[in-house]
């Protein structure tokens, strides 16, 4: 009985004290958690999007990505189709030189340290389920545009051209090359 009324008196007290809602209400939360485990963690902080390990996941099933001949040919198209509505250019052929390939950007954590600055890469998860934080994909430069089009020999169509180009793409005037042709 000595131990029935010490709980009796601790309960009391606790009463008194607004203690027992606390303890009551952290003891629903422990046996909630016991009761979901981890799977607490993937309501809150599941996001497909944000932590996909590759860039199909984050598009999704519906979306592909394109290839680097298919990205290119698609560059080309836009080049003819800009250039073929400037006053005086006529039938128009482009190439478009690109470097590289399409380049994933993940989120990194920068550390300073003695021996200078590091950068790492940010994973969330555990276990076998670590990703790495997805955040964008950069298409391949833009290394140089060569136009051919019948009006390519006239200075003014040639610099219509070439500064349409330049801000269109977003490439230097130096990497574009236009001239004449049948």
């Amino acid at each position: 009985m000595d131990q029935q009324e010490n709980i009796s008196r601790t309960v009391g007290a606790m009463k008194k004290n607004g203690k027992l809602k606390v303890v009551l209400v952290s003891l629903a939360f422990g046996v909630i958690l016991l009761l979901f485990g981890g799977e607490w963690a993937k309501v809150f902080f599941d996001d497909d999007e944000k932590n996909a390990a590759s860039p199909s996941e984050a598009a999704g099933e519906g979306l592909e990505l394109l290839s680097m001949e298919e990205y290119r040919t698609a560059m080309e198209q836009r080049v003819i189709t800009i250039c073929s509505r400037v006053r005086g250019a006529g039938n128009v052929y482009a190439v478009v030189n690109l470097a590289g390939g399409y380049e994933y950007v993940y989120a990194t954590d920068q550390k300073l340290t003695a021996n200078g600055e590091t950068l790492e890469h940010i994973i969330i998860g555990n276990g076998n389920s670590e990703k790495v934080v997805y955040l964008t994909e950069r298409v391949p430069e833009i290394l140089g545009i060569g136009v051919v089009c019948s009006g390519g020999n006239d200075p003014g169509v040639k610099g219509e051209i070439t500064q349409l180009l330049s801000a269109a793409f977003g490439v230097g005037v130096h990497k574009i090359y236009v001239t004449g042709g049948a």
